[in-house]
């Protein structure tokens, strides 16, 4: 149409449009209100195990806890900790998923907005003047246009693909918190593990040295001809299984080193200096029965009054359903299936027509044989299109997006029944290690006293070196029990806060060091 078209010859075009977009706004209201809303319910226990007293009951919603790792006051554990999230590859994968989400976020919310094009050309050419003559002349052609399209949401297709698209980035966002977790987990739980392998890798140096001087006693007594031979046969035994149980726990430790320093990223010697620095607070290996310290530390069999392990602190959980409405496997796992369920929405929306608004501006300008000549031309309107006869295609995209509903559904009763398992294994992990460190306790206690009265005895001529020897073994087998129980409680604890995703979880009687709650305690 030419630019000098006049407005009384423009007006039944837009009186057209206009009766088409009325209509058309109508069924856009109505697919509006055609999207059904899905919901999957939690079903979860009204409580936990009763038979497991491991955390007092909080029956009001709590906060997560930030830098939950900093309670256990172990300086190589906030350390490492800071240098794993710096620093993770496993980090940075899921904060890469989260910014791709982000990115298809937004590629949905760009379909539902105007879409303006530009094309531009331009043309050099020659051409004969006249069939009767051979004479040329050379022309340019130049061509530039805007182009309009607008699809108008009318069953709301658009906007389902939309909440998919967001509902998909929620748990992307929230993988990322969760993996934030589980790698502060993980190195919280290797270095509780080097510690108690590093005290028990001490004690079975020990055990070695005292294996060899029964040996040693041994010998000289089937030498003397008051011990038979067997009984050297069986120290030998002793000695050697000793030596094998010290080499497997140095291999331990290691390993736990290896751990610390994949999961850190820092080289083994960094490691190392910073596991080396003294703790503040915790179990200390001559104390472990927590009674008689001075005496303790002195008839120790490592002699040891340094602090080997953090000790975890007392924690409330809140009841089921709220912890696990906040667990970030169960929160991410019904993003997927609302992200699902748009999906579904987009796909039953598809079966019906789509309408485009469409506008065109054009401008092209000629020059040939010295004349110039330019026009420029616009043009709008509406288009709908749809699919008369698919062969079925559209029933099978509904069918596919109703199965992985379907599917997606499912997985949020597998995070619930999973994230609620792994949580009662954490507190029957702790209640258990609780327990057993109560008892290796009085263990350790009567094996003390058991060394004591075969010292005193040795010294008064009353029994042997080799009944020293043996007792002083037991101790330091009840030692290690006590250290191993220590060690799982801290580990249980730090289970409970992965299980749970730092999520429902409080700690009623610590404050975060550094918080305004720790420093007006300080006060």
């Amino acid at each position: 149409m030419h630019k000098d078209l006049s407005r009384r010859a423009r007006a039944p075009v837009v009186r057209a449009i206009n009766k088409a977009l009325v209509p058309a706004s109508a069924l856009f209201l109505i697919g509006c209100q055609q999207i059904p809303r899905h919901d999957v319910s939690l079903v979860t226990a009204s409580h936990w195990d009763a038979s497991v007293q491991a955390a007092p009951r909080l029956d009001d919603p709590v906060q997560a806890v930030p830098a939950w790792w900093t309670l256990l006051n172990d300086p190589a554990i906030n350390a490492l900790v800071d240098a794993t999230l710096k620093d993770s590859p496993d980090l940075a994968q899921a904060v890469a998923r989260m910014d791709a989400a982000s990115a298809a976020a937004g590629e949905s919310r760009a379909a539902g907005r105007p879409q303006i094009s530009g094309s531009g050309s331009v043309t050099r050419g020659s051409s004969q003047v006249s069939s009767n003559s051979s004479a040329t002349q050379v022309g340019t052609s130049s061509t530039a246009g805007l182009s309009l399209s607008w699809e108008l949401d009318l069953f709301g297709r658009i906007r389902a693909q939309q909440q998919a698209a967001q509902q998909r980035l929620d748990a992307r966002t929230i993988d990322a918190e969760a993996m934030r977790v589980a790698l502060a987990a993980q190195v919280a739980d290797r270095v509780v593990e080097w510690r108690s392998c590093n005290y028990l890798r001490d004690v079975r140096r020990w055990e070695v040295a005292s294996r060899q001087t029964t040996l040693q006693l041994t010998r000289r007594k089937v030498a003397a001809g008051m011990s038979a031979a067997i009984d050297e046969a069986r120290a030998v035994n002793d000695a050697d299984l000793a030596r094998t149980d010290e080499l497997s726990q140095r291999e331990a430790c290691g390993r736990d080193l290896n751990a610390i320093v994949a999961l850190s990223g820092r080289d083994a010697d960094q490691v190392r200096d910073l596991l080396r620095e003294p703790l503040v607070q915790g179990t200390r290996a001559c104390e472990i029965d927590g009674s008689d310290t001075a005496a303790a530390c002195e008839a120790s069999a490592t002699n040891d009054a340094r602090v080997m392990l953090p000790e975890a602190p007392a924690v409330g959980l809140a009841v089921p359903a709220i912890v696990l409405a906040s667990n970030p496997s169960v929160m991410s796992a019904q993003r997927e299936v609302a992200a699902a369920a748009s999906d579904l929405d987009a796909a039953q929306a598809s079966r019906y027509p789509r309408l485009n608004l469409l506008s065109l501006l054009t401008g092209q300008w000629l020059s040939f044989g010295g004349q110039a000549l330019n026009y420029t031309t616009w043009s709008t309107g509406a288009a709908l299109s749809g699919a008369i006869v698919d062969g079925g295609l559209a029933n099978s995209q509904i069918d596919g997006a109703n199965a992985r509903y379907r599917e997606a559904a499912a997985k949020v009763v597998s995070a619930v029944r999973s994230s609620e398992q792994d949580i009662e294994n954490a507190l029957l992990a702790v209640s258990s290690a609780s327990n057993r460190e109560d008892a290796t306790r009085h263990a350790v206690t009567a094996a003390r006293t058991s060394m004591r009265i075969a010292q005193l005895q040795w010294r008064a001529g009353a029994s042997t070196l080799l009944d020293l020897e043996d007792a002083q073994r037991q101790y330091a087998v009840a030692s290690r029990n006590a250290v191993t129980a220590a060690k799982d409680r801290s580990q249980a604890w730090i289970a409970l806060v992965r299980a749970t995703g730092d999520q429902g979880i409080a700690f009623p009687s610590t404050s975060i060091p550094g918080s305004k709650d720790d420093a007006d305690h300080a006060q």
